[in-house]
Protein backbone atom coordinates (compact mmCIF):
# COMPACT_ATOMS: atom_id res chain seq x y z
CA UNK A 1 0.00 0.00 0.00
CA UNK A 2 1.15 3.57 -0.62
CA UNK A 3 2.70 5.40 2.31
CA UNK A 4 0.51 7.87 4.15
CA UNK A 5 1.50 11.50 3.76
CA UNK A 6 3.63 12.79 6.60
CA UNK A 7 2.27 15.62 8.70
CA UNK A 8 3.77 18.99 7.96
CA UNK A 9 6.84 19.76 10.00
CA UNK A 10 5.88 23.41 9.90
CA UNK A 11 4.33 24.42 13.24
CA UNK A 12 0.85 25.88 13.34
CA UNK A 13 0.34 29.51 14.27
CA UNK A 14 -0.32 30.10 17.93
CA UNK A 15 -3.40 32.04 19.10
CA UNK A 16 -1.06 34.84 20.20
CA UNK A 17 0.45 35.01 16.72
CA UNK A 18 -3.02 35.14 15.14
CA UNK A 19 -4.07 37.98 17.45
CA UNK A 20 -0.87 39.90 16.74
CA UNK A 21 -1.45 39.76 12.97
CA UNK A 22 -5.15 40.65 13.30
CA UNK A 23 -4.37 43.65 15.43
CA UNK A 24 -1.55 44.74 13.09
CA UNK A 25 -4.03 45.07 10.21
CA UNK A 26 -7.16 46.23 12.06
CA UNK A 27 -6.63 49.79 10.78
CA UNK A 28 -6.78 48.51 7.20
CA UNK A 29 -10.26 47.06 7.79
CA UNK A 30 -11.47 50.42 9.13
CA UNK A 31 -10.05 52.23 6.11
CA UNK A 32 -11.53 49.69 3.70
CA UNK A 33 -14.95 49.99 5.35
CA UNK A 34 -14.77 53.78 5.15
CA UNK A 35 -13.87 53.70 1.43
CA UNK A 36 -16.49 51.04 0.63
CA UNK A 37 -19.31 53.59 0.67
CA UNK A 38 -21.83 51.16 -0.86
CA UNK A 39 -20.95 48.36 1.61
CA UNK A 40 -20.30 45.83 -1.17
CA UNK A 41 -17.21 44.29 0.45
CA UNK A 42 -15.23 45.15 -2.69
CA UNK A 43 -12.93 47.97 -3.72
CA UNK A 44 -11.12 48.69 -6.96
CA UNK A 45 -7.69 47.04 -6.94
CA UNK A 46 -5.98 50.40 -7.37
CA UNK A 47 -7.77 51.84 -4.31
CA UNK A 48 -6.87 48.84 -2.16
CA UNK A 49 -3.22 49.14 -3.17
CA UNK A 50 -3.35 52.85 -2.32
CA UNK A 51 -4.79 52.08 1.13
CA UNK A 52 -2.04 49.53 1.75
CA UNK A 53 0.53 52.22 0.95
CA UNK A 54 -1.15 54.83 3.14
CA UNK A 55 -1.33 52.40 6.06
CA UNK A 56 2.25 51.24 5.49
CA UNK A 57 1.54 47.62 4.67
CA UNK A 58 4.91 46.37 3.39
CA UNK A 59 5.04 46.24 -0.40
CA UNK A 60 6.13 42.56 -0.47
CA UNK A 61 3.21 41.53 1.73
CA UNK A 62 0.75 43.55 -0.37
CA UNK A 63 2.08 41.99 -3.59
CA UNK A 64 2.09 38.42 -2.25
CA UNK A 65 -1.44 38.78 -0.89
CA UNK A 66 -2.66 40.43 -4.10
CA UNK A 67 -1.13 37.62 -6.19
CA UNK A 68 -3.19 35.11 -4.20
CA UNK A 69 -6.40 37.16 -4.54
CA UNK A 70 -8.92 36.85 -7.36
CA UNK A 71 -9.47 40.24 -8.93
CA UNK A 72 -12.86 40.19 -10.62
CA UNK A 73 -13.67 43.09 -12.89
CA UNK A 74 -10.87 45.11 -11.26
CA UNK A 75 -12.63 44.71 -7.87
CA UNK A 76 -11.04 43.06 -4.83
CA UNK A 77 -12.93 41.37 -2.01
CA UNK A 78 -11.71 42.61 1.36
CA UNK A 79 -12.44 39.23 2.96
CA UNK A 80 -10.31 37.34 0.46
CA UNK A 81 -7.52 39.92 0.47
CA UNK A 82 -7.36 40.09 4.28
CA UNK A 83 -7.34 36.29 4.53
CA UNK A 84 -4.41 36.25 2.13
CA UNK A 85 -2.56 38.91 4.13
CA UNK A 86 -3.06 36.71 7.20
CA UNK A 87 -1.64 33.70 5.33
CA UNK A 88 1.42 35.65 4.17
CA UNK A 89 2.07 37.17 7.61
CA UNK A 90 1.52 33.93 9.50
CA UNK A 91 3.76 32.02 7.13
CA UNK A 92 6.48 34.63 7.67
CA UNK A 93 6.03 34.58 11.47
CA UNK A 94 5.92 30.78 11.72
CA UNK A 95 9.13 30.50 9.68
CA UNK A 96 10.80 33.11 11.89
CA UNK A 97 9.67 31.31 15.06
CA UNK A 98 10.91 27.97 13.72
CA UNK A 99 14.30 29.54 13.02
CA UNK A 100 14.62 30.63 16.65
CA UNK A 101 14.12 27.11 18.00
Amino acid sequence: PPALPRPSAQPLASPEMLQKVRSKYSHLLKAFTHCDSQSTGFLPERELRRLCGVYQVPYRITEKAMAMTDVEGNEVSYTEFSNNIMRVELSKNVKAAAGRE
